[in-house]
């Protein structure tokens, strides 16, 4: 639903509304055990978009009151949030994908690490914005993400890649997230509401009502950084999904499916769609759920020839090099995963490696290498505490 607010500073503004009450992903999602978050917390009521000279206000509205990090600590370590969170909330996730050149197979569908969905292709996104409670974290994963898959296509070209090549494969992915995804950082919290300013500079123009907007809500979980989680993904502090209730994922039912998207809400005034769109999906043919843009002014999407993009694949496993050693030789490419997979936003078990000694297989070893050295990247720019590094670290060679 559109609703036309008329002009601020010359320019139009604009708000789409949400079905409220439909905080439950494909349908049966419930929130984690924990006293700070209950139904109708991640439920988004509606989207507000105000145009200024210089950039665009966007303003989301939820059903309750924003929680607060102000007088909380961290299970692990009993830091104050206030610490390690750089805006007045930590209980959730916003990305904003939006489609401006309005044509079709034109653009990007994939969505950030972890949110295991895809929109549609008339609707596949030239910008993206992702609001979380820790941006300075997150961008440092997303760039370390993306350093992976533009590593392995230099790999397959060039067989081994030197400590120079890696410097212009972080050049290269630096480059890609700058262009395409803004961590905002002007963001306001006031009761409900939560205000962020996105510059005209990063948007190309005045935020319109022919663009598409495809807008997500996942749960935040701000302490993940410090529990150990065998695998090799990246899940950004997204919040998994588990059977039953527990206090670090949001909850399913016994007899449902894991593999979904760990998507709390979606933004849309259509009251079927969200639980449609997010229950279809196939592990066999490798297919995700896609959600459709909402474009305010109601205009269709110009038919286009071209291929959508690929921004945030799957990332082979191929580690960065030894700094010590400068440079890294050629590795099998990953193996594409089974469809008995770990779910989407899950942690994988991996069997240990018969006769290894240890329980732990080779490949294990070589993933808490990757983290440790991711962890060692955090610490170094600054973006953890020097108690987390420790207390992850801890849990991190715990494994071994």
């Amino acid at each position: 639903m559109l609703v036309t607010l008329g002009p601020v500073s010359s320019a139009l503004s604009f708000q789409l509304d949400d079905v409220v009450g439909d905080d439950n992903g494909a349908g049966y999602l419930f929130y984690p055990n924990r006293e700070h978050m209950k139904r109708g917390d991640l439920d988004i009521v509606w989207m507000r978009v105000e145009n200024e000279l210089d950039g665009t206000w966007f303003t989301i509205r939820f059903r309750n009151p924003i929680a607060s990090p102000k007088g909380r600590v961290t299970i692990l370590g009993q830091t104050p949030l206030e610490q390690i969170v750089r805006h007045d909330f930590y209980t959730f996730n916003i990305d904003i994908y939006i489609d401006t050149d309005r044509v079709e197979n034109s653009g990007i569908r994939d969505t950030a690490p972890a949110r295991a969905v895809q929109v549609d292709p008339d609707a596949a996104w030239e910008r993206a914005i992702i609001l979380t409670p820790r941006p300075d974290v997150g961008r440092s994963l997303l760039d370390i993400f993306v350093q992976r898959i533009f590593g392995a296509e230099e790999q397959v070209e060039l067989g081994r890649l030197t400590r120079e090549d890696w410097a212009r494969v972080r050049a290269r992915a630096r480059e890609r997230v700058e262009d395409l995804v803004l961590f905002p950082r002007q963001v306001r919290v006031r009761g409900r509401e939560l205000k962020f300013f996105v510059p005209v500079e990063f948007l190309g123009d005045a935020a319109s009502e022919d663009w598409a907007y495809t807008v997500l809500v996942t749960g935040a979980d701000v302490e993940q950084l410090m529990r150990a989680r065998p695998g090799k993904d990246i899940p950004m502090m997204v919040m998994p999904i588990a059977l039953g209730r527990s206090y670090e994922a949001f909850g399913l039912p016994a007899d449902h499916d894991l593999n979904q998207a760990p998507i709390v809400d979606y933004l849309s005034a259509d009251p079927g769609i969200q639980a449609a769109r997010l229950g279809d999906y196939d592990l066999n043919t490798r297919r995700l759920a896609s959600l459709p843009g909402v474009v305010p002014s109601g205009a269709p999407a110009r038919p286009g020839s071209g291929e959508t993009e690929l921004a945030f694949s799957t990332a082979p496993d191929i580690p960065p090099p030894e700094t010590k050693q400068g440079e890294v030789t050629g590795q099998e490419p990953r193996q594409q995963e089974s469809p008995g997979a770990a779910p989407a936003g899950q942690a994988a078990v991996v069997p240990a490696t018969a006769g290894s000694g240890t329980g732990i297989s080779r490949d294990d070893r070589r993933t808490i290498v990757e983290r440790l050295k991711t962890l060692q990247t955090l610490r170094q720019g600054g973006l953890i505490t020097e108690q987390e590094y420790q207390e992850i670290r801890r849990k991190i060679l715990s494994q071994i």
